[in-house]
């Protein structure tokens, strides 16, 4: 049962992540890796683009 709890909170986390980045990007209209980069630079950017490209494909 705990697996399942943390399972849909981790989707929760993610959602409002993903979310957040949408309505942004709509609002500045760039794209999910330039919200990205400028907060965290160019290295940092890798980090958040791998999560949510792992995500995607089912890694998590």
């Amino acid at each position: 049962m705990l697996t399942f709890y943390s399972s849909v909170l981790s989707h929760l986390i993610l959602g409002v992540y993903t979310v957040s980045f949408a309505y942004i990007g709509t609002q500045t209209s760039l794209s999910t890796h330039l919200l990205i980069y400028y907060p965290f630079g160019s290295k940092g950017s890798y980090v958040p683009s791998v999560l949510l490209g792992g995500t995607r494909v089912g890694l998590a």
